[in-house]
């Protein structure tokens, strides 16, 4: 009875500091999200960063859906065993096809996009899906499920909150420039109204996603699950 009770207590204050970890992480890419929106300046890397990072999202909510809570890994290597007929060697090879699909090729494209992206700003993609991997082991494959769908809700949204943005700032040509020669030094050429919108479509993106982290590391703190 002593040991369970000190097993919940352990337990407790690990997802505790987890919860503030990730509550730290999301608070940092809030303000710093809402500053280049505001002013992006010359900061072409932090602007492709986040385009990056919006590519990875589609591996992560892969992840969340297909592997995504402990409570799910017992019944997938189950299911490996149901495929092949049994435990064996040939089970085995199931499972490793499974995991080569769901854990290995999203993080090699993941790895992939950090390379594109630059070693500095490399560091700063992996710190953006820091709190919802930390979910990804955490979480129950419910949990897991619901966000990866979310996750994919998000990302269609945000498009169209980059047109809106852009409609608006529109009546002011003057700013929305600012925005355009921006994007322009990431992808020359690119039609004026289109690098607006997609500027936009990025780090509305990332705002919302990061948002969506803070929620859960809040719930977290307080003992919820998230």
């Amino acid at each position: 009875m002593c040991h369970t009770s000190r097993a919940r207590r352990r337990r407790w204050t690990m997802n505790r500091a987890l919860a503030a970890v990730r509550l730290c992480i999301t608070g940092y890419f809030i303000f710093n999200i809402i500053r280049h929106m505001i002013a992006p300046g010359g900061n072409t890397g932090y602007t492709r960063m986040l385009m990056f990072a919006c590519l990875g999202t589609i591996c992560i909510s892969f992840m969340l859906m297909v592997i995504g809570g402990p409570d799910r890994w017992p019944v997938i290597a189950e299911q490996a065993r149901e495929a092949a007929g049994g435990s064996g060697p040939l089970s085995m090879l199931v499972l490793a096809g499974i995991i080569t699909v769901a854990v290995i090729l999203p993080i090699g494209l993941l790895i992939g996009l950090g390379v594109l992206v630059g070693l500095r700003l490399s560091f700063f993609m992996a710190l953006f899906f820091v709190p919802v991997l930390v979910r990804l082991v955490t979480a129950t494959s419910q949990q897991c499920m619901i966000n990866g769908v979310v996750q994919m809700l998000i990302f269609f949204a945000t498009m169209l909150i980059g047109v809106g943005i852009v409609a608006l700032l529109d009546r002011h040509a003057s700013t929305l420039g600012v925005y355009i020669r921006h994007f322009h030094n990431i992808w020359p050429g690119y039609d004026d109204m289109s690098s607006a919108r997609m500027f936009f479509a990025v780090t509305s993106f990332a705002l919302a996603n990061q948002l969506v982290e803070l929620v859960y590391a809040v719930l977290g703190l307080f003992g919820r699950k998230g």
